[in-house]
């Protein structure tokens, strides 16, 4: 099975131990604790810190949910002018988090 090109753009970040990466796995690991919903505008405000390639972003929340420490509730418009209004997903952490 062929990767997903944004499980691709996250990986790449984390074979080159990019700088986004770091911010955003840990800006994700801070709004999991919190047990709230949170989307990308949340992870990208506080890591403050953009992908080389914008799918990063996606793959980001895959490998969350693929280890099980997130879950996909819903969507929202994005907050971010980046992202124009655009449809974001809504996420929060599972009880195992």
């Amino acid at each position: 099975m062929r990767e997903h090109p944004a499980e691709a753009a996250y990986m790449a970040a984390v074979r080159a131990g990019a700088d986004w990466y770091t911010a955003a796995d840990k800006a994700v690991a801070e709004l999991v604790k919190t047990r709230k919903p949170f989307t990308a505008d949340d992870v990208r405000q506080l890591c403050g810190v953009e992908p080389e390639h914008p799918n990063a972003w996606g793959g980001l929340f895959t490998y969350w949910r693929g280890r099980g420490l997130i879950q996909h509730i819903g969507f929202t418009r994005s907050r971010s002018a980046l992202r124009n209004a655009s449809v974001v997903g809504v996420w929060q952490g599972n009880d195992i988090a």
